[in-house]
């Protein structure tokens, strides 16, 4: 099935690839702050020596779920799997095109971000998953909490909400087919 073998294996390698290279990077840069900073201030070089931590982490990622998405989650949720594997192919681009390249950083940010909670909102249309719709509308909150001034926290804060809640789709999806086999 599409949850286990090499199938599992890719899912998990570019899940533990996003979380961890980001740790590292929150880690190696004590200047970062979740309450005053976006994700990508710790892939700018006129922030950090280390800035490649975090880029080659995206970078490795997003090739990891698109190729995912492209071989195996297309089978289970088309719409879902393409609009996840658009947003994975941004993740890749915001790793290459990192804040030291201006407007175009911003531009494939928004894209990954657009792309990704509308995988969300199609998980919820093709699945009439709960998952789905409540990340979806969580991480509208927290984007809003943030622009809007609600909230004290850097866009970081819904940066992580976000992304986390586009990769954990397959995972939700494997625990019901796994619980539905029982």
């Amino acid at each position: 099935g599409f949850e286990g073998g090499w199938r599992l294996a890719l899912y998990l390698a570019a899940t533990l690839v996003l979380a961890c290279g980001a740790a590292a990077a929150v880690l190696l840069n004590p200047w970062f702050s979740f309450s005053r900073n976006a994700m990508s201030d710790l892939g700018n070089p006129a922030n950090t020596r280390l800035y490649w931590v975090f880029n080659y982490t995206l970078i490795v990622a997003g090739m990891l779920y698109t190729a995912y998405f492209a071989a195996v989650f297309r089978r289970v949720r088309p719409r879902t799997a393409l609009l996840l594997l658009v947003a994975s192919i941004f993740l890749v681009l915001v790793g290459v095109y990192h804040e030291g390249f201006g407007r175009i950083h911003f531009y494939v940010s928004v894209l990954y971000f657009v792309n990704g909670l509308a995988g969300l909102a199609a998980y919820w249309g093709e699945r009439g998953s709960l998952y789905g719709i409540a990340t979806f509308y969580a991480s509208l909150v927290v984007f809003a909490a943030h622009y809007t001034g609600a909230a004290a926290i850097g866009v970081s804060v819904p940066e992580v909400v976000a992304s986390a809640s586009f990769y954990l789709v397959p995972a939700v999806e494997i625990w019901r087919f796994r619980r539905r086999r029982k």
